[in-house]
């Protein structure tokens, strides 16, 4: 269980997720009070309905329990769309179960370091293409900024008249040089996405335990980060549920968390869907 695993996150690196969560949810959107409905929760923003309509909250029973509904059949009847209303409680739970058990797993985030790092070699040759360019780019530069200066030289027109000209051909100079430098920078020392086990571990970790300690506004700006959108489908019986994420994926950052890296960056890659189905309360 969570709460048994050691300590990972440091409080330096907790704050600064707090500070970067607070970014992208600036409202601080209010939490759940017990008997209270807000209408702003966990899977906020993140519900369809089957027919496309927007899942949103509603309540029962003087506010005892909370549902999702589709907009669409709240407004318009069942006429427009069958689906039948679902716990949010129910909903909530199998949602943050999947994701920290199915999808923030050690073999999905190795799979996608493994992923990133194959792609380094298309990487590379974009980067050797884009020097090439570059490199051309500084040659004509060059050039034009020598025929400028033998004008000057050759007392054709006046250094006064040239100035701006030569002044803005060394700046896209001063520019390409420095490109240039980058760029061989990264084809001699090539970023590595290659992991040990312990790191994808404690990446994992973080992650997990950031989920089940946070306030649930921030819960729900991390969901944000990778999870794009919920699909709930209704055959009758059970209700199904299509989620399209994309795998956070480590960053290393200058403070030395992966984790946090992801999380300041966005750094999500692979566009998927899954589906999974809910079993029907029997009261």
């Amino acid at each position: 269980m969570l709460r048994d695993l050691p300590a990972i996150i440091d409080r330096k690196t907790f704050a600064l997720v707090q500070t970067r969560l607070d970014a992208l949810n600036p409202k601080g959107d209010a939490v759940y009070k017990p008997g209270v409905f807000k209408g702003n929760y966990l899977l906020s923003g993140l519900l369809r309905c089957q027919c496309g309509g927007a899942m949103t909250g509603a309540e029962a029973k003087s506010g005892r329990y909370r549902y999702d509904e589709c907009s669409r059949q709240a407004k318009s009847g069942r006429q427009v769309c069958g689906m039948k209303r679902i716990p949010q409680t129910l909903l909530e739970k199998v949602m943050l179960d999947h994701v920290t058990t199915e999808l923030l797993t050690e073999q999905n985030i190795a799979r996608l370091i493994e992923h990133l790092d194959s792609e380094k070699g298309g990487q590379m040759h974009e980067w050797r293409e884009r020097l090439r360019g570059v490199e051309q780019e500084l040659k004509d530069v060059r050039n034009k900024l020598a025929r400028l200066y033998e004008a000057v030289e050759s007392g054709t027109i006046t250094n006064a008249d040239l100035a701006p000209r030569i002044h803005q051909r060394r700046e896209q100079e001063v520019e390409l040089e420095k490109t240039q430098s980058e760029l061989r920078t990264l084809l001699a020392h090539p970023p590595s996405y290659k992991m040990h086990l312990a790191d994808v571990r404690r990446y994992v970790i973080e992650w997990r335990r950031t989920l089940a300690e946070v306030p649930i506004n921030r819960k729900r700006a991390l969901l944000q980060s990778f999870v794009q959108r919920i699909t709930l489908e209704w055959d009758g019986s059970t209700w199904r549920a299509g989620l399209k994420y994309a795998l956070p994926a480590p960053l290393e950052i200058d403070a030395g968390s992966i984790f946090l890296g992801s999380i300041r960056n966005g750094r999500a890659y692979g566009n998927r869907t899954r589906h999974l189905r809910l079993e029907r309360p029997t009261s």
